[in-house]
């Protein structure tokens, strides 16, 4: 005699197998959203860690001086004059660590970039670095008592 329950033919295994497809899913779905946000983040560069044109062009310059002696020295061994020479940041990039911008030496009259001396990333933190230091060492486990 064949028993058919709420669930159908085999009610113990449907549910979870269901609950499987469920988890799997939502599992599969995060791999998903972080392997399109480690490539968003990669997206922005070349194949030899240098900006895309595009992404340099969208750029926004930054009115700074240069402050740093041995920055000036650099520049000054590059193309064109010193003068000529701007920092740049990109606009926001999504990554798996947080939102970023890379920050770079651009020569808008020749076009060079200068990626040593402080071509870097700095994730964005919106005016705050008030964010909850991990681990928590002021944890203090629970206590029993008998």
């Amino acid at each position: 005699m064949e028993r058919f329950g709420f669930f159908g033919h085999n009610g113990a295994e449907e549910p979870l197998s269901l609950l499987g497809n469920e988890a799997s899913n939502h599992i599969n779905a995060l791999r998903l959203q972080r392997s399109f946000t480690i490539e968003q983040a990669k997206s922005i560069f070349d194949d030899a860690g240098g900006l895309l044109p595009e992404v340099i062009q969208k750029s926004i310059r930054l009115d700074i001086e240069f402050k740093n002696t041995e920055l000036k020295e650099m520049l000054s061994t590059q193309a064109g004059n010193l003068s000529d020479w701007r920092k740049y940041i990109t606009e926001s990039v999504p990554s798996p660590s947080g939102n970023f911008r890379m920050h770079f030496y651009h020569n808008p009259v020749t076009g060079d970039v200068y990626y040593g001396m402080d071509y870097k990333a700095v994730f964005n933190h919106d005016g705050s670095w008030k964010l909850p230091l991990l681990p928590n060492f002021e944890y203090k486990p629970p206590h029993f008592t008998l």
